[in-house]
């Protein structure tokens, strides 16, 4: 079992494998990863959707949280030379990315394991 895992996947992909969709199922691909975690193990979970808002990504994740065995530990700012400093930021996003400061959300979720 692993300590950690990054889950930081494309927004959006379709393959003969399946789609990948950030904006409407990333508690899916939270829930694929968890079985690979220890106890007490670590994911750090990226979005990068621009047009997925911040209260929304978090929703999902309280949601998964519900049954005890996944709890929001950490939100991780992007970091101002990324995100832009205040004298060169052209436009505000499309959506409200609260409480994140940036479209890419990153959160750090720890993971319980039954018995």
């Amino acid at each position: 079992l692993f300590d950690m895992v990054i889950l930081d996947p494309p927004f959006f992909s379709v393959t003969e494998k399946g789609m990948v969709d950030q904006a409407k199922e990333s508690h899916r691909l939270v829930n694929k990863v968890r079985p690979l975690l220890r106890d007490g193990g670590r994911i750090v979970a990226i979005n990068n959707s621009l047009f997925l808002e911040g209260a929304e990504f978090m929703r999902s994740l309280e949601e998964l949280g519900q049954d005890g065995f996944i709890e929001i530990e950490e939100i991780i700012p992007v970091p101002e030379d990324i995100t832009g400093y205040p004298d060169t930021i052209l436009r505000s996003p499309p959506i409200d990315p609260a409480p994140f400061n940036h479209p890419t959300k990153i959160v750090v979720l720890k993971v319980k394991r039954k018995g």
